[in-house]
């Protein structure tokens, strides 16, 4: 029984992280997210976090006529960053 409870506790901390962290994300025209109050702005993939709540941090891979080209190396997921 402790031991249910304790994991019962566990869980619901992790949610708890979870729901706090989704209250800071900043969502973009493009699949992906900033926090709110990020000075560096990273960027985290939108299709990871929608489907299994995990934040990757998307890769800058090329600059292109001033645009900056973002890609999930966990999903696949591209697009290109918009003003920030």
């Amino acid at each position: 029984m402790q031991t249910e409870i304790a994991k019962l506790r566990e869980e619901n901390s992790e949610l708890q992280k979870s729901k706090e962290t989704e209250q800071r994300f900043v969502r973009h025209e493009q699949p992906y997210l900033t926090l709110e109050g990020d000075n560096q702005k990273i960027c985290y993939c939108a299709v990871c976090w929608g489907k299994d709540e995990k934040m990757i941090q998307m890769d800058r891979i090329n600059w292109d006529k001033g645009q900056i080209k973002l890609y999930c190396s966990v999903c696949e997921n591209h697009c290109i960053e918009c003003e920030q």
